[in-house]
């Protein structure tokens, strides 16, 4: 007999399907139809009668008589007759007076003396002060009080040598010298500007230099003499606001390309106990404040002599304090890198929050300055913001003790380990 039919198996897979036909070639385009005929013209209306003519109109007045013309040129002038007979000569006049000018004489006063002889009504004084140049000392003038230079109107008073204007005097206070670009220009940079007073807040400084050659610098300052005690250089800053605080000395360098040193340089040539750079910090305050990061090539020291020092006490409990802070890489915030010339890198370091809970001494509060840039070099035109700031090289005396902690208790669970391996 046959056997039942066996199980029907599973359907298969559908084939895949087949890629589309392509496109037919599109038909021609049928032919443009021939154009219709052009429709009759219209027919041309009829000419309308000419209108009947308007009465004459009525005669003008007569208008008033023309000016009358030039007169004609005149005629040429008639021949020169001659010469008169020359008359008799006139009587011999008086003998004039016999007197003098000599050498004018400048007072001590400033004041101008015209000499003469006696007959010419000498000696004539000015009665201004006046200075006068003399050819020698011998003629110096020496006013016995005091006298006036300058100008009583709003322009600006020169100084020419050789025909050159070297140096002015300008109308608002400024006193200029050494450049010749100067002349006809309300305000140069490239030159000295003395003992500020009034002006625009533009230009608003004491002592203002620019060198625009190639070589040097807008100064040069050396100190040759070698027992007066006094610096080469000094910057004091007397403003006891809190905002906006500007700099006793400012150092800027505004170049973009290229190496270079920065804005300020200090440098110790010999090679004795010396010091390139001294700043002093107020009560309160920064002896050096650098906004941006700071390079030395040699060892940054610090003042730790004993003999300086009072109130020495151990530092207590270090590992525990230091086990309580944390160290974090972190970026600075973006908006304020540029701002305030914070790093643009990733750090590793510490929270001041975090220390200032262990270890407040090492913790100060600080108002960070806005960079200075070519277009924002008037301090008032600066931003601040208060920051909290680390000491990190006192974190190393922590550091140290902490390790002598940790040491203390290693070799106590060494002992304790060797008395177990004895039992």
């Amino acid at each position: 007999m046959t056997g039942p039919a066996g199980a029907t198996g599973p359907t298969g897979l559908t084939g895949l399907t087949g890629p589309a036909g392509a496109t037919g070639p599109t038909g021609l385009t049928g032919l443009t139809g021939p154009a219709g005929a052009a429709g009759p013209t219209g027919l041309t209306g009829l000419t309308g009668p000419a209108g009947a003519a308007g009465p004459t109109g009525l005669t003008g007045l007569t208008g008033p008589a023309g000016a009358t013309g030039p007169t004609g040129a005149t005629g040429p002038t008639g021949l020169t007759g001659a010469t008169g007979a020359t008359g008799p000569a006139g009587p011999t006049g008086l003998t004039g007076p016999t007197w003098n000018l000599t050498t004018p004489t400048v007072n001590a006063s400033g004041t101008l003396t015209i000499n003469g002889t006696a007959g010419s009504l000498a000696p004539v004084t000015t009665l201004g002060q006046y200075w006068i140049a003399a050819p020698n000392t011998a003629g110096t003038n020496a006013l016995a009080a005091t006298g006036f230079l300058g100008t009583s109107s709003n322009n600006h008073m020169d100084f020419s040598s050789n025909g050159i204007v070297r140096g002015r005097m300008m109308n608002t206070g400024e006193l200029i010298w050494g450049n010749t670009a100067f002349v006809g220009a309300s305000f140069p940079l490239d030159v000295l500007t003395a003992n500020k007073v009034n002006g625009g807040a533009a230009n608003n400084w004491a002592v203002n230099g620019m060198n625009t050659t190639t070589g040097g610098g807008a100064g040069y300052f050396d100190n040759i003499v070698n027992n007066t005690g006094y610096n080469t250089v000094e910057a004091i800053n007397h403003y006891t606001g809190t905002t906006n605080v500007p700099a006793g000395i400012m150092g800027l360098h505004i170049a973009t390309t290229g190496t270079g040193r920065g804005g300020i340089f200090t440098s110790n040539s010999s090679n004795v106990s010396a010091i390139g750079a001294y700043c002093q910090a107020p009560l309160t305050g920064w002896g050096l404040y650098v906004n941006g990061d700071a390079f030395t090539t040699s060892a940054t020291w610090f003042t730790s002599d004993n003999k300086l020092k009072t109130d020495i006490k151990p530092l207590e409990s270090a590992l525990q304090k230091l086990m309580q802070l944390n160290g974090v890489t972190y970026n600075y915030k973006p908006e304020l890198v540029e701002k305030y010339g914070l790093s643009d890198r990733k750090n590793i370091g510490i929270l001041a929050d975090d220390v200032e809970k262990v270890f407040p001494e090492l913790i100060k509060t600080t108002m960070l300055q806005s960079k200075i840039s070519g277009e924002t070099r008037n301090t008032n035109d600066l931003d601040s913001m208060e920051a909290k700031t680390v000491n990190y090289n006192g974190l190393i005396p922590v550091l140290i003790e902490a390790v002598k902690e940790q040491q203390i208790l290693i070799e106590e669970m060494q002992k304790e380990i060797e008395i177990l391996k004895q039992k």
